[in-house]
This record gives C-alpha cells, sequence and structure tokens, in this order.
C-alpha cells in the first residue's frame, strides 16, 4: 500500500497546481516520506522504486513547463523560481528527509546513464528540454548550493559539491550523443525510423551554459 500511495502522489500533487504550497499539503507529504525512510516499513528496492517515480515526475514536469516557456532557465540565477513540484517534494520535504534526499541524487544518477534520456520520441526538443530539466534538478536538489526559507529556496554561494560535478559531467556525456544525432536517421524504441532534428540550436547553448559545456566549434557565434 504505502509503495501504490508514493509512486502515486506526485502526480496527484501535480494536479493541485499553486496549492502545492500549502502548509497542510506539506505536512502530510512530509509525513508520509519521514514514515517510509525513517521507520523499516519499506526494504530498500521498493524506497528506490518510490523515488524513481518521484524523479521521473520532477524531469518530465519539469520538461513540461520548459516547454511551455520556450526556454531553459538556470537555477543559478537570483531570480530562478522553482516550481511548486520541485518546492513541495526536494525543497520542504527532501531537504528535511536527507535519505530521501540522497536517493534522488543516486536515481539521478541511474537516469543518466541508463536509457531515460535515449531518442524514444521523433521530436528532440523534447529530448533537450527533458536534459534542461535534469541539470536544473541536479543544482535544485543539493542542498549545499541553496539557501531555503519556509517555502523557498534560492542559490548559495557555496562550491559545487562532488556529486553535482559528477552529475554535470553525466549530463555533458547525454547531450554530447544528443549533438551528434542531430540531424541523423536514427532507429526509434518501437523499430521506426524518424529523422533526428534539433529545431532550436537555442536550447542547445542554454543546456551547455547550465552544464558548463564548452561549445563545439559549429556552435560559436
Amino acid at each position: 500500500m504505502a509503495v501504490r500511495l508514493g509512486v502515486f502522489l506526485p502526480e496527484w500533487a501535480c494536479s493541485l497546481g499553486d496549492d502545492m504550497d500549502s502548509d497542510q499539503l506539506f505536512q502530510g507529504v512530509f509525513g508520509f516520506y519521514q514514515l517510509i525512510f525513517g521507520k523499516n516499513i519499506l526494504e530498500n528496492d521498493m524506497r528506490e522504486k518510490v523515488v524513481r517515480s518521484l524523479v521521473k515526475h520532477l524531469i518530465i514536469k519539469g520538461a513540461d513547463r520548459l516547454e511551455d516557456i520556450h526556454s531553459i532557465e538556470d537555477p543559478r540565477e537570483h531570480d530562478f523560481e522553482a516550481s511548486p513540484m520541485v518546492r513541495l517534494f526536494v525543497h520542504r520535504v527532501a531537504f528535511r528527509v536527507k535519505p530521501m534526499n540522497k536517493l534522488i541524487t543516486v536515481t539521478l544518477t541511474n537516469f543518466l546513464t541508463d536509457n531515460f534520456f535515449l531518442p524514444s520520441v521523433e521530436n528532440l526538443d523534447a529530448l533537450t528540454y527533458r536534459l534542461g530539466a535534469a541539470a536544473q534538478l541536479t543544482y535544485l536538489t543539493d542542498a549545499s548550493l541553496m539557501e531555503t526559507s519556509k517555502k523557498k529556496a534560492k542559490p548559495a554561494q557555496n562550491q559545487q559539491t562532488e556529486g553535482v560535478r559528477q552529475l554535470l559531467s553525466l549530463l555533458r556525456d547525454r547531450l554530447s550523443e544528443l549533438i551528434q544525432r542531430d540531424g541523423k536517421t536514427i532507429e526509434m524504441d518501437n523499430g521506426s525510423q524518424a529523422q533526428s532534428q534539433i529545431n532550436n540550436e537555442g536550447l542547445l547553448s542554454q543546456v551547455k551554459r547550465l552544464i558548463e559545456f564548452e561549445e563545439p566549434t559549429a556552435f560559436d557565434e
């Protein structure tokens, strides 16, 4: 029951929109994760399943948000505002439940090393947004890089941690693969072929800046 609830919780919370900032919802969500990470009521693999569902929603919903605004914002900027979902599940809950936040980082690392970011859709812009969302999440889930108040977090002046540097290195690898596929015919997961084409080079520039990627000559202005 706890696993089913944990898998369903992020999707349900997303439907609440701005109501995710309510103290009542925070108390319920915080109490749930505090219970499953503070008591031996779930095996480690079940906790991993719950957090995997959360990270998947954070990335996919984050990518949808970036696509809506046609931009990949930098969370290191002081005027950056995290989404209600990140504020609730990461800054208000996971930063208080440290084993949960650690598992979020492990899960994000796993996503960046398995096939989660391999082409599975014809629109490579969508995959670029997904990488952008993962890059944002890399910064937003590191408590040492965020100064937190009751409901919001803002960038701190701390140096990047080793965990952040490792994730950024993985993101550079995934982005390099995406650039190499751009303009080529690739094999899709469903067996069909599609012409890979990133329509907005500005998206690539924004992701590269976010993960401190040194732009190749082809993208120099």
